[in-house]
Parts: structure tokens; C-alpha cells; sequence
């Protein structure tokens, strides 16, 4: 038996963005957690990336999500938001994505990887998002699509 304290290592954030064909798009990750300031570098980031393309992003409904920042910069980008209803994590694909991620990351530290080293920690979780198969979140956003 290991003492949990032991065991411990600071917390990861993670925000991400995946499409209809269950590629992840973006992610962003920082320690302990995502605030205002850096979801709107998340989204500014986004724009970026897709370029003139309009987007229809998913949120659900944390404060940051709604920030007035947030929502201006996105119309004027047009990215359209659309707010989940509340306890519906099930219609979020995304939360596939996250649960495929943490059984991976956990599996890695069962492999005795060093998880004092912050720097490992952030990649690790980088690694373990990417290894998640497109087909898997896939299948449950056309799952999730025909129940709307």
C-alpha cells in the first residue's frame, strides 16, 4: 500500500474541441484551471486555426463559458455557441473524449511514470487525448445527434 499523499500531483485543466467526425480540433491545457482570461485565448486560438470557416461550438454551461467577452468575441467570429442543458453531459461529446483520456492517462501512470514532473504530467495528458480513437467519440456524436 502506497500512502495517497504520495500518490499526488498538482491538477491539470484541460479545454478541448472536437468535430462531427470525432477529430480533436484544439486543446488547450493549464495548471489547476482554465479561467476567463484563458478560455478566451482558447477560442481566440480556435479562430485561428479554422480560419473563415463558421463553427457551432457546444458548451456547457460554466461561468467562463458565458463571460460577455467570450460571447461578443465569438458572434463577431462567428463561432455560435449553443449551451447544453444542465446535468446533460450525456449530449456532450466532448465528455467521451475526457473519459477515454483519463482511463488512458491512467493506465500510463500504472506504467510508473514520474507524475512529480509537472512538465510529464502535461504531456502525458496531451498524449492520452491524442490516443483516443476518432471512431469511438464518432460513433457517440451520431448517437448524440439522432437524440436531439
Amino acid at each position: 500500500m502506497v500512502a495517497r499523499k504520495k500518490l499526488g500531483f498538482e491538477a491539470v485543466a484541460v479545454v478541448g474541441i472536437i468535430d462531427r467526425d470525432g477529430e480533436v480540433v484544439h486543446v488547450m491545457t493549464r495548471p489547476k484551471s482554465i479561467k476567463t482570461e484563458d478560455f478566451n485565448e482558447f477560442m481566440r486560438d480556435f479562430k485561428e486555426k479554422i480560419g473563415t470557416r463558421k463553427s457551432i461550438v457546444f458548451l456547457d454551461n460554466l461561468n467562463f463559458h458565458r463571460n460577455k467577452r467570450v460571447v461578443s468575441y465569438c458572434k463577431e467570429s462567428e463561432i455560435n455557441l449553443i449551451y447544453n442543458g444542465t446535468y446533460s453531459s450525456e449530449f456532450m461529446p466532448i465528455e467521451r473524449l475526457w473519459s477515454f483520456a483519463k482511463r488512458n492517462f491512467s493506465r500510463e501512470l500504472l506504467n510508473g511514470v514520474n507524475f512529480k514532473n509537472s512538465r510529464t504530467i502535461h504531456s502525458l495528458v496531451r498524449k492520452s487525448i491524442d490516443d483516443v480513437p476518432s471512431s469511438h467519440l464518432k460513433k457517440h456524436i451520431q448517437t448524440c445527434i439522432h437524440r436531439m
